[in-house]
């Protein structure tokens, strides 16, 4: 991640701003979980992670659903 410079008399929303663009500006990791029934048909989406290399621990449920 490209990490943004601060001069030490910003804001906390202008270092939350600086923050927000470096990690928009960074290289992203994406996983998409795809099924279709029996093996044959179309690909349907099931879900799409986004991952950032954000510098802090992030958290998220992932929860898979059967149909």
């Amino acid at each position: 991640m490209k990490f943004p410079n601060y001069e030490g008399d910003e804001s906390e929303a202008e270092k939350l701003a600086m923050f927000t663009t470096a990690e928009l500006n960074s290289q992203k990791i994406g996983l998409r979980i795809l099924s279709r029934k029996n093996n044959t048909g179309v690909w349907r989406e099931k879900a799409e992670i986004i991952l950032t290399n954000a510098g802090r621990k992030s958290y998220f449920d992932l929860l898979w659903v059967f149909n």
